[in-house]
């Protein structure tokens, strides 16, 4: 048995790029680290790990993806299962009403593409200790 488990980390994104930088590098920097392409499969990894026992500290949801459901619609049904999820929004689009507000939309916060991997390290250490 670990002393301190690792935060869990939920990361939903279109982009197969975006994907292995955020999964090799947020498993660097000692995260646990699960991958989605879309809003449904989110939803699904979230699903089993709250069944399993092994929920996720947090969760960054790409707000625009091609050709299926993105983070907000997708963030509805993650907070029907669990309220207090937190979820934070992504895009490259810093006009977007969610990433302008994203408490009014139900997220913790929100980080702007490209990301900054030790600013984001530290965001999600930041959410996940408060």
């Amino acid at each position: 048995m670990q002393a301190q488990s690792a935060i869990r980390v939920l990361v939903m994104d279109d982009e197969e790029t975006i994907q292995q930088l955020l999964q090799e590098s947020l498993t660097l920097m000692g995260f646990e680290v699960v991958v989605t392409r879309d809003g449904k499969g989110a939803i699904l990894a979230y699903e089993k790990a709250l069944r399993d026992g092994d929920a996720f500290d947090i969760v960054l949801m790409d707000l625009v993806v091609q050709g299926g459901m993105g983070g907000l619609a997708a963030s509805e049904e993650i907070l029907k299962q669990n309220p207090d999820a937190r979820l934070v929004a992504t895009s490259g689009d810093s006009l977007d009403p969610v990433m302008m507000h994203p408490k009014l939309h139900g997220f913790v916060g929100q980080v702007a593409k490209p990301f900054n991997l030790r600013a984001l390290s530290a965001f999600i250490q930041q959410i996940c200790s408060s």
